[in-house]
């Protein structure tokens, strides 16, 4: 069950028309609409007393039913950083946070951005997390703005690569403290920290720009390329190398291609998974799924990695 908290809107809550109820609750309990942790107080509340209806619910369905489910979490939305204008919340920004969403009730859904994320922290308190960080899985990016010129929120588009490399360098970003700045980067968390609280990742789109028509498109086959990465992990899988470099071996001989044995890299392990994401996508339009073109029809005709290098930077 996703209970939400994330970015509540302080004017919605401010509102003297459609909050009427919440400003009147304030007055009676002697609460000042100015003070921000007014809000931050009756959001917390009412996160307590929606956690407790859900747990009921369990009980009930338990009782009703010859098999428990046992311990269930409960999901929540969560990102780091304060909006300056006092325009929304974030509830993990509180010191307390824990008095509202302990880690042994709550795992989170991290969207932020992967450098300056809250993951670390929130795996340091105990919690367990889900990595769905805007520069790598949202699948709208890239998109024109919609209410003005000059290009949507969120940029660049993600391509699959970049998704197939994702759990790699999140990885490298807390755990090796690979980060962009070399001179601050650091480690932020162990191999048994990051493995232990992060539980998966999935991919999200939201649908100011996307609707029934286009949405195939935007998920697949991007989606596929960071299943195939969770499930086996090639970073961390010798086989896999063992059959990128047999299959840069095979091209450069055949092809005479010097490039196709240069770069059996942890950045460039997305190559060995091209061809397989050239036919997956070719299944699923047999299939009628409307999924993106990754290369022309001839380069699929042809042999495995034909049209394909091990170079450049996903983006």
């Amino acid at each position: 069950v996703l209970v939400g908290s994330d970015k509540s809107s302080h004017r919605c809550y401010n509102d003297t028309v459609m909050a009427a109820s919440i400003i009147s609750y304030l007055e009676e309990n002697g609460l000042s609409r100015d003070d921000q942790q007014s809000f931050y107080q009756l959001w917390g509340n009412f996160t307590l007393k929606a956690t407790d209806m859900v747990h009921e619910l369990y009980k009930a369905h338990d009782k009703a039913s010859s098999e428990t489910a046992g311990h269930r979490k409960l999901h929540i939305w969560g990102g780091g950083g304060e909006d300056s204008t006092g325009g929304s919340y974030n509830m993990f920004s509180l010191s307390n946070v824990q008095d509202y969403l302990p880690p042994s009730t709550f795992t989170v859904q991290v969207w932020d951005t992967s450098e300056g994320s809250i993951v670390p922290s929130l795996v340091k308190q105990g919690y367990e997390v889900i990595l769905s960080h805007t520069d790598y899985v949202y699948l709208d990016c890239g998109n024109s703005g919609y209410v003005n010129a000059g290009g949507y929120w969120c940029q660049p588009y993600h391509e699959w690569y970049h998704l197939y490399n994702y759990v790699y360098d999140v990885y490298q970003l807390y755990v090796k403290g690979a980060g962009d700045d070399d001179n601050t980067a650091k480690v932020l968390l162990s191999s048994e920290e990051f493995y232990r609280g992060v539980l998966g990742s999935e991919t999200l789109i939201w649908t100011e720009m996307v609707d029934d028509v286009s949405v195939s498109q935007k998920l697949w086959p991007r989606s596929a390329a960071l299943a195939e990465a969770l499930w086996t992990n090639p970073h961390s899988n010798e086989q896999y190398r063992r059959r990128l470099q047999e299959q840069q071996g095979r091209q450069a001989a055949a092809w005479g291609r010097s490039d196709a044995v240069e770069a059996t890299t942890d950045n460039t392990l997305w190559y060995e998974a091209a061809d397989r994401m050239l036919h997956w996508r070719h299944r699923l339009a047999e299939r009628g799924v409307a999924a993106e073109a990754l290369q022309p029809t001839w380069c699929r005709q042809r042999e495995s990695g034909y049209c394909s290098r091990p170079t450049g930077t996903p983006k």
